[in-house]
C-alpha cells in the first residue's frame, strides 16, 4: 500500500516548507534582531537615530536613572556647566546628598548665614528650636524679647496659657480681662456662667435686659421657644408684635 501512495511524498514536503516560512516568530527569538539593535550599548545614550558615546566628566559616573545626560555627580559634587563642581562645605556642616539648594546644612545648634554656619546663641531660659526661625524659642513662663526671654507675670486670677502670642496669661473662670487685668464678672439673679467662663446667660424663662434677667412674659397661646430666652406662638397662631393672633 506505502508503494501505491510514493507519489504523494513531494506535496507534504512542499506543504511542510511552505508552513515553515508563513509562521510567526516567537517573540525574543533569532528571528527578530531588530529589537536588540534599538536600545544602545551601556555607556552609549540613542541620539538623533544613532548610539553616541557618552562622555562622563571627572568626579562623575555613568547613571540608569533617568538623566538625559546619562552621569550624575559623586557625593560631594554637583553637576555645573556640564562638569561637576565640589561642593565646599562650611564649618559645623554636613553634605545633604541633594542636587539643589547648597548642597549642606548645618549642625544643630548653628544656623546658616552668608554661605557659613554661625553658632545660635540661645538666652537664658531658652532652647533651642527648628521650628523658630531665630532657632531658639523660651521656656514656658517666658517669651522672647528681642535677643531675651522675658518672666510672663500673669495678673491676679489668671493663669500660664502657654501660647507665645498675646499675653501669654488667660483669666480664670468667672473673669474677664480688662486694661492687663482680670476683673471679676457679675452675675446677676436668675444666671449662670456659660461654659467658656467669660460670660453669663440668663435662666429659661428669662430674658437678659442690660445687666438683668427679666421674666419673659408670655402672650395668651404661646409658649417658651428652643433657647428659653425667648417665645412662639402654638399653632395655628402667628406672632403679631407681643401677641399670638390667627392669621386669616
Amino acid at each position: 500500500m506505502m508503494r501505491g501512495l510514493w507519489w504523494l511524498l513531494p506535496v507534504v514536503l512542499v506543504s511542510s516548507s511552505a508552513l515553515a516560512q508563513t509562521r510567526p516568530t516567537a517573540p525574543g527569538s533569532d528571528a527578530a534582531p531588530h529589537a536588540s539593535r534599538a536600545a544602545c550599548d551601556s555607556g552609549s545614550v540613542r541620539q538623533g537615530g544613532a548610539c553616541v558615546r557618552i562622555v562622563v566628566p571627572d568626579n562623575a559616573y555613568l547613571s540608569d536613572s533617568g538623566s538625559a545626560r546619562g552621569w550624575d555627580c559623586r557625593r560631594g559634587y554637583r553637576e555645573r556647566a556640564g562638569a561637576c563642581e565640589r561642593i565646599v562645605v562650611p564649618e559645623h556642616a554636613f553634605l545633604t546628598g541633594y542636587g539643589f539648594g547648597n548642597g549642606w546644612t548645618c549642625e544643630r545648634g548653628y544656623q546658616a548665614r552668608e554661605g557659613a554656619c554661625l553658632q545660635i546663641k540661645v538666652p537664658a531660659f531658652g532652647f533651642l528650636s527648628e521650628t523658630s526661625a531665630r532657632g531658639w524659642d523660651c521656656e514656658r513662663g517666658y517669651r522672647p524679647v528681642g535677643a531675651e526671654c522675658a518672666a510672663i507675670v500673669p495678673p491676679d486670677n489668671a493663669y500660664l496659657n502657654g501660647s507665645s502670642f498675646g499675653s501669654g496669661w488667660s483669666c480664670a473662670r468667672g473673669f474677664v480681662e480688662q486694661y492687663e487685668k482680670c476683673v471679676r464678672i457679675l452675675v446677676p439673679a436668675r444666671a449662670y456662667l456659660t461654659g467658656t467662663g467669660q460670660s453669663w446667660k440668663c435662666d429659661r424663662g428669662y430674658a437678659r435686659m442690660g445687666d438683668a434677667c427679666e421674666t419673659i412674659v408670655l402672650p395668651a397661646n404661646a409658649h417658651l421657644d428652643a433657647s428659653g430666652s425667648g417665645w412662639e406662638c402654638e399653632k395655628p397662631y402667628r406672632k403679631s408684635q407681643s401677641a399670638c393672633t390667627l392669621g386669616r
